[in-house]
């Protein structure tokens, strides 16, 4: 044996959340709608979608999704649609009501979205990762006026 197929990489956790984020100030504005990383979205969401949520993703109308928050145990629908436009996938629909202002989120919070692709309930699990440190956040805007 020459050793090829051993691997001396020791991982202890693995972590669950595919898609992080920090949240901007164009994810907790007026547009109602989460910009998702693209790449990490082709990677970790949609291939193991099939071909036809795929199609419908990249629909005009977007696809229904259900979104669990798993902070709260709740679960919303929103819509998860490419945007042509500007290339890039978006979560919008209700976004803002349901959590930027249900959940508080803020500019700089670090969120993670992890594809639960089940045959009878596909879903978005959601989870605030770590809120932003307002200390520094604050120190940022009064040292820029």
């Amino acid at each position: 044996m020459d050793g090829a197929d051993v691997s001396t990489r020791l991982e202890l956790y693995r972590d669950p959340w595919e898609v992080k984020k920090k949240l901007t100030a164009s994810d907790v504005g007026h547009l109602s709608r989460l910009l998702l990383p693209k790449a990490r979205l082709e990677n970790h969401v949609l291939k193991p979608m099939g071909e036809e949520m795929v199609r419908r993703v990249k629909s005009r109308d977007g696809m229904e999704v259900a979104v669990r928050d798993a902070d709260t145990g709740t679960e919303h629908r929103l819509v998860f649609r490419y945007w042509a436009s500007s290339r890039s996938y978006v979560l919008n629909g209700d976004w803002n009501r349901l959590f930027v202002r249900g959940r508080g989120l803020q500019v700089g919070d670090e969120i993670g979205i992890v594809w639960i692709p089940s045959l009878t309930n596909p879903k978005f699990i959601f989870k605030l990762l770590q809120k932003a440190d307002r200390r520094t956040s604050n120190a940022a805007t009064w040292s820029s006026r």
